[in-house]
C-alpha cells in the first residue's frame, strides 16, 4: 500500500523563502498515512492530536508539494490548501 508522510505543524508561521515555503516550528507529529486516506478522517486525526473538542472550531489544512529541484538537489516547495478528498490526490 502506498503511503505519504504527513507533518503536523501547530503554532508557527508559514514562511515564504523566495520560491519555496517552510514552517517556523518543528512538526508536532510526523506520521505515514495511506494515500487512500479520506479528508474527513485526516481532519478528525488532526483535531484529536490538537485536543480540539469544540465542534464549532475548525482546522485549516494546507500541504506542501515539491515544485522542482535545484542544481544541488534541494527541493523547492509550494503551498496548497486541502479542502476535500480531491485536494488530497
Amino acid at each position: 500500500m502506498d503511503k505519504i508522510r504527513v507533518n503536523l505543524h501547530w503554532g508557527g508561521e508559514v514562511l515564504n523563502d523566495g520560491d519555496s515555503v517552510r514552517y517556523s516550528r518543528r512538526p508536532i507529529m510526523v506520521q505515514l498515512f495511506p494515500l487512500s486516506l479520506k479528508y474527513d478522517r485526516l481532519k478528525r486525526l488532526f483535531r484529536s492530536k490538537l485536543c480540539i473538542t469544540n465542534p464549532e472550531a475548525d482546522v485549516f489544512i494546507s500541504g506542501c508539494y515539491s515544485n522542482y529541484f535545484t542544481s544541488n538537489g534541494q527541493s523547492i516547495f509550494g503551498k496548497t490548501p486541502i479542502w476535500n478528498d480531491d485536494s488530497l490526490s
